[in-house]
């Protein structure tokens, strides 16, 4: 995993500027709570579509067996993700700008340099790391994947997911 970030083009903002010689205070707040933070002067805006509080909510509602499962597959981590009610998005702008993708770091400055590999990634994130490999051809997927795949596919052509077809799958009793 070591490589991921060199591999995998990251998520850019058109015609975003870079922002690295700026402090985070620097940068105009969302005053309106909007969840937008405008970032330096002159710069688009930067938006989060990621519902931190859904999914903390979500996973608190799973049963004790969904639990297990999901920490015997190696995604303990996720199950104490916290209900946050808002997510920095200044800082999370500030940080991503800090992002070093040829040598997979995140540059902190004063307070030094985290290497982006996978035990801290696992550490942070609880995302799963190890050598095993996951086989996609020759499989033939459960009736469950299928049915999953079939909802998957009605979401919005836009791109855009609705967060209550996702809480209906991760909440649907397993059979």
């Amino acid at each position: 995993m070591s490589g991921i970030f060199s591999r995998i083009q990251a998520a850019m903002v058109i015609n975003r500027v870079k922002n690295s010689d700026k402090f985070v205070e620097d940068w105009n707040s969302d005053g309106d709570g909007s969840g937008c933070s405008t970032g330096v002067a002159g710069t688009p805006c930067f938006t989060s579509r990621l519902s931190v509080l859904k999914a903390a909510s979500v996973i608190a509602q799973f049963s004790d067996f969904k639990r297990q499962l999901v920490s015997e597959i190696g995604f303990g981590g996720m199950l104490e993700l916290k209900s946050w009610q808002k997510i920095n998005l200044k800082y999370s702008a500030y940080l991503m700008d800090r992002v070093d993708l040829d040598s997979c770091s995140l540059n902190l400055e004063s307070q030094g340099v985290l290497d982006l590999v996978d035990k801290n990634i696992k550490y942070v994130f609880g995302i799963p790391c190890g050598n095993l490999t996951i086989q996609g051809e020759g499989i033939e997927p459960s009736e469950a994947c299928i049915q999953y795949t079939r909802v998957a596919a009605s979401f919005s052509e836009k791109g855009t997911h609705n967060l209550k077809d996702a809480e209906s799958i991760f909440l649907a009793p397993l059979t």
